[in-house]
């Protein structure tokens, strides 16, 4: 299935928009020296979300 292709609303467009800014943004913040929560931190993991986030961006600004 094509992004064109799919039936997604107005509202549901914002709200995986908003939903993958937070996961982003979650990701960007942990530290990397944490013992705990440190090896979440993946670069190359927030690098696909921004190119995801972008895309779902574009889509919406020429189609809503």
């Amino acid at each position: 299935m094509k992004l064109t292709e799919l039936d997604l609303s107005k509202l549901e467009m914002r709200l995986l928009l908003i939903t993958l800014e937070t996961q982003r943004d979650v990701e960007e913040n942990i530290d990397k020296n944490d013992r705990v929560f440190g090896h979440l931190y993946d670069e190359i993991m927030i690098k696909d979300l921004n190119l995801l986030i972008n895309k779902f961006e574009t889509f919406y600004k020429e189609n809503y």
